[in-house]
């Protein structure tokens, strides 16, 4: 998953549709490809990156085994 990055909108309520399909990015955040598109929301402020769901709970349980 190198070429994909987790992005989220910047501000809660911002809609930004995802040019292949149409649809708006999740509110809680979605994998995308880190292309022209998503640079430029990147560096336009219109998404964040975020941390993925999937990292928070891996951290989580790591520290519930310390």
């Amino acid at each position: 998953m190198s070429n994909q990055i987790f992005l989220a909108p910047a501000r809660p309520g911002l809609i930004v549709r995802d040019p292949e399909t149409g649809k708006p990015l999740d509110a809680a955040g979605e994998y995308k490809p880190l292309n022209p598109y998503w640079k430029r929301r990147l560096s336009g402020g219109d998404v964040i990156a975020a941390k993925s769901p999937d990292k928070i709970n891996t951290s989580a349980r790591k520290d519930k085994d310390k």
